[in-house]
């Protein structure tokens, strides 16, 4: 990781540490470069809005009430942040993705702002090298990502929206999401 990455991770982490959204493996390590899990994403979008479920009516077949996760996935999925596949599995022990992950971020965009990204006209749609990787059900929300600002290209200005995300770009893309919207 390079000195300002570092420098900037550290702030981003503090910051969302000092706002109770974030915490280490354990008192002492962070793992950066570590892959997160759908579940673990979800709970920091969670712990972000500080979201808890109402209903308590999970409809994924795939998460109990004995997960350490169930409050979470069950308040994300009452608020319409994740979509589960027709089989209502939503398979929160796996690695997200980076495209998946920026259809949550989209959600989360439309619960804090009350716009609907899938109105909105993309200004840069289709502008990766790799857009032809992205999943359907997933190229609006990249696109509005980007033209937002919230996702970048690498120095290719590929995308590689299977590619599974790490918790430093979690943090990064977080982060950015809540100080771009000014919800923090």
């Amino acid at each position: 990781m390079k000195i300002l990455e570092t420098i900037r991770l550290k702030k981003n982490i503090e910051f969302l540490a000092s706002k109770h959204i974030i915490n280490g493996k354990n008192a002492f390590t962070f793992d950066p470069d570590v892959a997160i899990t759908k579940a673990e994403f979800i709970q920091l979008m969670v712990n972000a809005l500080g979201l808890k479920p109402t209903r308590y009516q999970n409809l994924l077949m795939d998460v109990s009430e004995d997960d350490w996760y169930y409050e979470a996935i069950t308040a994300a999925n009452e608020e319409g942040l994740i979509k589960e596949d027709d089989s209502h599995v939503f398979n929160p022990n796996d690695k997200i993705t980076k495209e998946h992950m920026v259809s949550i971020l989209m959600n989360v965009y439309n619960l804090i702002t009350g716009e609907d990204y899938h109105q909105m006209t993309s200004q840069k749609k289709d502008t990766f090298t790799d857009s032809h990787h992205i999943s359907s059900w997933a190229k609006q929300a990249v696109n509005i990502a980007l033209d937002k600002g919230y996702i970048s290209g690498d120095a290719k200005n590929d995308f590689k929206p299977q590619e599974t995300l790490t918790r430093a770009e979690a943090i990064d893309i977080i982060y950015t999401l809540f100080k771009e919207t000014n919800y923090y």
